[in-house]
């Protein structure tokens, strides 16, 4: 994002950039222990006996033979040794690997451990928060490592060559090796291989569906991921955008593999195909929306979550009382012609129920759907002509229109009980959405009573006096109103909360004109762009218009265009000589035009021609627009809209009695009650995690918020450049920076060595773009690792210096705005140095070991997805599909795939090519495939739960089985929801935040307010600076992974810690933040850029990040 002033506070204080390591780090084996004899492998939960080796997938046991394998927690008896990789301990023989926690006995000690016994000592793997010694979690490719579930050799008998990569030429047995049958007890001379049998699932995490397999018998070769023809992968698999001349080469042993048959059947010949290869080559847009797929059940919850300190805290939710409803409700259709002005439609159906329905209160949405308690006495159909008077004419001003109102359907209200009782009778019921319309739509009548404006589901009060009128810039200023939505939860609600929205200024356009072009004076010099940007702001808007002194001049007209200035456009009045508009006035209106250069607008009919000159139109209050607000409307939005609790509480409860829902007669007609106070809920309060830094071995849990220590990793800056593209910036401040960059660096525990060049660039110049990219390419010849850019506050130049620096050039930028810079100190250069060491593939924190969530023991990845879409008025913009993904131990770094797809487009069209090279980039970085994969889903109404899980669920399982046929790993999907109404608000003084006095971080609910049947939960994860902290919402819809309610709470809680730009936890998990982040930066490409809506992936070939800048510096873009 853009550089802000100030400390971070959830977005930090600069913009963006990034850049190779610098140092690699050696990696290291896996950890384990181990028995007596040859080594096998264990993988998670059971015993391995004393007979020949076996396979196990899950719990059980081996028989007595020689060790074999074993795949979730346990330990290894007297045999050969094996492999263990979660909890368990291991025998007296000699050592094999283990991952996490486990003791090693008193054999001999050529492997590693974690916790260990009387043996050598342990050295740290990448799962215990240290760095590896030689690889995967620096960005070092694996050596001799494929994407299928091969094992490495683990403690080979004397005389063999432990195989660990390719080692001396040889290569690693990894399948079937030419003519070699695998041996069930590892022999002399022999190598023990690792993988399931033809058929079988290969050794990973298998599927749930999957059945646990006890081990092979005698004679059955086991395979391992590839099959036995399908050749090795000599180079590493490549994450999209890499050197397309780099491509796996094949095995040399693929035809002979083929007459080497299995001697085991395959359980089915579909399984018994090989997988295809890994290509690493760039991956195709998908151009059409996926097909209808078949729905998910979202599975019922469990429990609830148990953990945290108890509490209470008070919700702006109503309970329903619906003892008394209607036992039906009736549904009829409204067809209205013309359906046009909309704004006609209520007095239209209000004059039907006058005329026809006398003595019952139905209750009318607005559009299309009237709803009543009791069916309306006409039959099943009714027709009628309704005259209405357009006050917008003086003559012919009546407008005639055909209603008809037909029955459509009733409602059986029994349907809602039925949804309320699921919690505990654990019936399967569908959302009963019709029925909850019908009382949602009954409720909204009662607030209409009080004449607000209508928006959607909010309701708006013109300013009346009593508080000062604030303008948000641009033309527009501020109304305050409520929103309300009736929902169902654990009991019916009505969710009622303040709202904002900016409404046009009713003023005399010369006044919008000025605050829409920023201009001081209406007389000051306008550019063309400054017209274009009037249209737009105008167009659709009502004015009223008249001429001063003249009297029955008043005429109300719907602008529809912007014309020229009256001195430049010319008519013909009644097909006489040719006059301009200014001559036009003064002649014939009497009236002398005082801003003859201003342009005019034309208004309806359009047939007409009829253009008026700005200064004598005023627009009507109360028109809402459906536009997205800049970054100054925006800012001082969010500025009035920061109310503390205690504010916004007072203003619910004034909107409550404003509604007066229980006095409404069409509330009353359905039998509904409306509890008018909040509702009371029990909440918990999370503990926080403690935040390591270096050299800190028990950190000190905080709620919220810490103090930065020395960076966890970081790397050397030795070249480093800064350019302005800003003229008030002067030198000496640049060299100040500088130097401060480098002092606070030390403080961090980053070395900074002395810039390398200031270059002030000269903005006036017509070929900018092309001057910046020639100093960036410049500088890359000369080994640059970041660039840091100071732009004005304003213009395109942050988007400009993206797309010269990323899409062409492959440098890493940090963009700093020159009033930041105006305002540098030590705080704010901290800040920077947040974003600049995780660009630079540093590690600035991590959770510390005590307060790891479990199922990152494990390889496991995170993602977020996150789709944007333009506001409704930029219909020729695409929506863009962004998906980041973790790829350290620590789930702490992430990288970055970006997709343009149809405007309003929500499901990630091509989500399988994307996770696809999101594995492929795993792999490569950690030499692991991920076990676990957990999806963070933004931006998904409920509306759309089973349409995105049903496409994305789907698209993740085939990218898995792509790269490897019976790679099946567990998925756990949840919707992450920001854009909701409701509010905590602390009802004890101990839970108090801040000096705002919201809820304190931590605070979940997970009953009443939720769903009656699946898992969903309100966490307030951060601690609010300003306002009333809003809780997100999380839904999980899918879990094959068997994930408890309390750890994926405490996991979804304490990945907001692991954001990398502040020293506070955010408002949502930082998976799904940085979905955000590259999905604003891929917006950032389009500004002043546009994509053809009808070659999106024409567009975005020519658009492509530069692919080794990518590869080298995967979070760039944080």
């Amino acid at each position: 994002g853009k550089q802000q002033s100030g400390p971070s506070q959830g977005d930090p204080a600069s913009s963006d950039g990034q850049q190779p390591a610098r140092a690699q780090q050696p990696s290291q084996p896996e950890q384990s222990s181990v028995g007596r004899g040859q080594p096998g492998q264990q993988y998670h939960s059971g015993s391995v006996g004393r007979g020949q080796p076996g396979q196990q997938y899950h719990s059980g046991s081996v028989g007595r033979g020689q060790p074999g394998q074993q795949y979730h927690s346990s330990s290894v008896g007297r045999g050969q040794p094996g492999q263990q990789y979660h909890s368990g301990s291991v025998g007296r023989g000699q050592p094999g690997q283990q991952y996490h926690s486990g003791s090693v006995g008193r054999g001999q000690h050529d492997g590693q451990q974690s916790s260990h016994g009387r043996g050598q000592p342990p050295q740290s793997g990448p799962y215990q928060g240290q760095p590896p010694q030689s690889g995967p979690y620096q960005g070092q490719p694996p050596q001799g490592v494929q994407f299928s579930s091969q094992q490495q050799q683990k403690g080979p008998q004397q005389g063999q060559q432990q195989q660990k990569g390719l080692q001396q030429g040889q290569q690693q047995q990894k399948g079937l090796q030419q003519g070699q049958q695998q041996q069930k007890g590892p022999h002399q001379g022999q190598q023990q291989q690792k993988g399931p049998q033809q058929g079988q699932p290969p050794q990973g995490v298998p599927f749930p569906s999957q059945q646990q397999q006890k081990g092979p018998q005698q004679g059955q070769q086991q395979q391992i991921g590839l099959q036995q023809g399908q050749p090795l992968l000599a180079q590493q698999p490549q994450p999209s955008g890499e050197d397309k001349s780099q491509k796996p080469s094949s095995h040399s042993g693929d035809s002979q593999g083929k007459k080497d048959k299995p001697t085991a059947k395959p359980q089915k010949d579909k399984e018994n195909q090989p997988p295809k290869k890994i290509d690493s080559g760039p991956l195709p847009m998908s151009k059409k929306s996926p097909s209808h797929q078949p729905l998910f059940p979202i599975p019922h919850r469990k429990g609830v979550g148990t953990l945290g300190r108890r509490t209470q805290v008070e919700v702006n939710q109503l309970p329903l009382n619906l003892s008394k409803l209607c036992p039906e409700i009736y549904h009829y259709d409204v067809a209205i012609d013309p359906d046009k002005p909309k704004r006609f439609l209520r007095p239209i159906v209000a004059e039907f129920i006058k005329r026809h329905c006398n003595g019952f209160n139905p209750a009318f949405d607005g559009k299309k759907n009237l709803y009543a308690a009791r069916q309306l006495p006409f039959g099943t159909s009714k027709s009628d002509q309704i005259t209405m008077i357009n006050e917008e004419r003086v003559s012919n001003n009546e407008l005639e229109f055909q209603i008809t109102v037909k029955l459509a359907q009733k409602i059986n209200t029994n349907t809602i009980t039925a949804f309320l009782n699921s919690r505990t009778t654990g019936q399967r019921l569908d959302v009963p959405q019709t029925a909850i319309q019908a009382i949602d739509v009954a409720l909204r009548a009662a607030p209409l009573v009080s004449g607000p404006v209508p928006v959607g589901r909010s309701y708006f009060i013109p300013p009346d006096g009593r508080e000062r009128i604030i303008e948000l810039g641009g033309g527009l200023e501020l109304w305050y109103g409520f929103y309300q939505s009736a929902i169902l939860n654990w009991k019916p609600f009505l969710n009622v909360d303040v709202a904002h929205k900016g409404f046009p200024i009713p003023t005399n356009l010369v006044d919008i004109f000025c605050q829409v072009c920023r201009l001081n004076n209406p007389r000051d010099n306008f550019r063309p762009d400054d017209v274009l940007k009037f249209r737009g702001f105008v167009t659709t808007l009502k004015c009223d218009y008249e001429i001063p002194n003249t009297p029955n001049s008043r005429r109300t007209y719907r602008i529809n265009n912007v014309g020229k200035s009256p001195a430049n456009l010319r008519f013909r009045p009644d097909n006489g000589p040719e006059i301009s508009v200014v001559d036009y006035f003064k002649r014939v209106k009497n009236y002398q035009i005082k801003h003859p250069d201003l342009p005019t607008v034309q208004v309806d009919p359009p047939a007409k021609n009829i253009f008026l000159p700005i200064e004598l139109c005023y627009l009507k209050p109360g028109q809402a627009l459906n536009r997205k607000l800049d970054e100054e409307q925006t800012a001082a939005m969010v500025k009035a809209a920061a109310k503390p609790p205690e504010d916004r509480k007072r203003r619910i409860l004034n909107a409550i009695r404003t509604a007066q829902y229980n006095r409404s007669p069409v509330v009353k007609e359905f039998g509904i009650e409306v509890n008018e106070n909040l509702d009371k809920v029990d909440a918990r309060i999370l503990d926080p995690p403690g935040v390591q830094y270096k050299n800190q071995s028990n950190p000190r849990p905080q709620p919220g918020q810490w103090r930065a220590g020395e960076f966890m990793l970081s790397y050397e800056l030795s070249k480093w450049f800064i350019m302005c593209l800003d003229f008030r910036t002067r030198r000496e401040k640049l060299n100040d920076f500088a130097r401060m960059l480098a002092s606070q660096g030390r403080n961090l525990g980053m070395t900074i060595q002395n810039v390398t060049e200031i270059k002030e660039m000269d903005t006036r110049s017509r070929q900018i773009k092309a001057d910046v990219t020639n100093v960036l390419h410049k500088w890359k010849a000369q080994g640059a690792e970041l660039v840091v850019v100071v732009i004005p506050g304003h213009g395109d130049f942050y988007s400009m210096v993206k797309r010269c620096a990323e899409l062409e050039v492959g440098v890493l930028t940090q963009c700093i705005k020159a009033n930041t810079m105006f305002k540098m100190n030590p705080a704010t250069c901290g800040n920077i140095l947040l974003k600049v060491n995780s660009k630079t593939n540093g590690k600035n924190h991590q959770l510390g070991e005590r307060y790891k969530p479990g199922v990152l023991n494990r390889p496991v990845m995170l993602i977020g997805i996150d789709v944007t879409h333009p506001s409704p008025d930029q219909t020729s913009i695409p929506s863009v599909a962004a998906v980041a993904a973790s790829h350290d131990a620590t789930a702490f770094q992430y990288n970055m795939i970006w997709r343009l797809q149809n405007p309003r487009e929500e499901i990630v069209v091509d989500l399988k090519n994307i996770i696809i090279e999101q594995l492929k980039f795993f792999f490569i970085k950690t030499r692991h495939k991920p076990e676990k994969i957990i999806v963070y889903r933004d931006g998904v109404s409920e509306g759309q739960f089973q349409q995105v899980l049903a496409a994305e669920l789907n698209a993740i399982r085939q990218a898995c089985t792509t790269l490897e046929k019976d790679y099946k790993p567990g998925i756990t999907f949840l919707v992450v929801q920001k854009r909701h109404h409701v509010r905590f608000f602390p009802m004890k003084s101990q839970d108090e935040d801040g000096k705002n006095r919201n809820v304190p971080p931590g605070t979940i609910v997970d009953t009443t307010i939720t769903h009656p049947r699946e898992l969903d939960f309100y966490l307030v994860s951060h601690s609010s600076l300003q306002g009333t902290s809003r809780p997100t919402k999380y839904h999980r819809l899918w879990d094959d992974n068997n994930i408890s309610e309390d750890e994926l709470e405490v996991l979804t809680y304490y990945l907001c810690y692991l954001f990398s730009r502040c020293t506070r936890s955010v408002s949502y998990p930082a998976p799904t933040y940085y979905a955000h982040l590259a999905a604003f930066r891929a917006r950032t490409y389009l500004e002043n850029n546009p994509a053809p809506l009808n070659n999106l992936e024409g567009f975005a070939s020519k658009n492509k990040i530069e692919p080794v800048f990518m590869k080298n510096t995967p979070m760039f873009f944080v």
